[in-house]
């Protein structure tokens, strides 16, 4: 019973309040570019990281097959890097492109349960050099990421 009326109303954060947005990011098809194109066999894995991102519902870390997708920023920085990585059918690697993301983070207060989240400003993309690129080109759409249901970043491959 104690545990019941130990928390207020106030100490419980609801599972709708928005939280720190992650990167929304659609393929689409260089040829077309107002066309979707699904990529294949991808996976992502930040700089000086051992750990793939887990990608779509089930967590995977190589996606069969998708034309967007949801990847965190850094919060504790103003720059993430991120490798974009094509594997073949068995999951060895094929192609990889590194992309770079930088921004200025603006913390937001939300309340005492909550605490904060993070948005990002000034947000700009860039595509490494290499000369065997699967990435076309990439476009920055948005350059404030405060909401996560928008698209903020188009691939063209």
């Amino acid at each position: 019973m104690l545990l019941v009326f130990g928390c207020q109303r106030d100490d419980l954060c609801p599972e709708d309040t928005p939280t720190t947005p992650s990167l929304n990011i659609d393929f689409l098809d260089f040829s077309n570019p107002a066309i979707a194109k699904n990529v294949s066999n991808l996976s992502i894995k930040a700089q000086n990281e051992d750990e793939f991102l887990p990608l779509g519902d089930e967590g995977d870390t190589i996606i069969s097959s998708t034309n967007s997708i949801l990847i965190p920023l850094r919060t504790d920085n103003n720059t993430t890097v991120y490798d974009f990585i094509i594997n073949d059918n068995e999951g060895n690697v094929v192609n990889v492109d590194q992309l770079i993301f930088n921004y200025n983070t603006k913390e937001i207060y939300i309340n005492r349960a909550c605490g904060f989240k993070v948005e990002y400003e000034n947000f700009d993309a860039i595509l490494t050099q290499d000369d065997n690129r699967w990435i076309s080109s990439i476009d920055v759409i948005e350059d404030e990421i405060v909401d996560e249901s928008i698209t903020h970043v188009q691939i063209l491959f």
